[in-house]
């Protein structure tokens, strides 16, 4: 049998499927209740919070884009980056999930000050959050 020529084109052009967690907003992420205790407990502690950072898994006082996957020594995490609203050029930052949620990592980027980590990311990890919102 053959296919019409539009059903091949189709086919050919779906391009490849979204890997799970890609293209979802970290809003949508953090209701998943796996995500939001990986993203609780890497805040847990810390001192010194912008409010907009302090309040992203209770309400989500923040802007975000899409999720992408990347791999980091072998393992696929899912990215999300999210920015305090009204001002995200100064107040930037990325986090990185294991996945299902089992672990997060992020860093933070608050204009005039040092990138600040959490959740202890390893040389790799940081360096992947690092990339990602410098772009």
């Amino acid at each position: 049998m053959r296919l019409p020529v539009l059903s091949v084109l189709a086919i050919l052009s779906a391009g490849t499927p979204l890997q799970a967690g890609e293209g979802e907003y970290l809003s949508d992420t953090l209701k998943k209740p796996a995500y939001r205790r990986a993203m609780a407990a890497m805040l847990r502690g810390e001192r010194g919070l912008p409010a907009w950072v302090a309040w992203m898994t209770r309400d989500g006082s923040h802007v975000d884009t899409p999720a992408t996957m990347r791999e980091v020594n072998g393992t696929t995490y899912q990215l999300n980056h999210a920015c305090k609203p009204h001002d995200c050029g100064d107040n930037q930052m990325e986090v990185m999930f294991a996945p299902g949620g089992r672990q997060a990592w992020a860093v933070l980027v608050v204009a005039g000050k040092p990138a600040r980590f959490f959740g202890a990311p390893d040389q790799a990890q940081g360096k992947a959050l690092s990339q990602e919102v410098e772009n």
